[in-house]
């Protein structure tokens, strides 16, 4: 669901407010969720925030 959801909000994102988003960010408690999901839908982390 993640996958087919990112790859379907950057062409719902442009007809809505004419903008069409490069990059997706989603916040994850690391100590409660491992992340498979992003993992499963290609998503790469790029580091932590703080």
């Amino acid at each position: 669901m993640l996958g087919i959801a990112s790859r379907q909000l950057p062409g719902d994102s442009e007809t809505r407010y004419g903008v069409r988003p490069v990059l997706l960010e989603t916040f994850v408690d690391p100590t409660r969720f491992a992340g498979s999901c992003y993992r499963a839908a290609n998503w790469i982390a790029v580091g932590k925030t703080a």
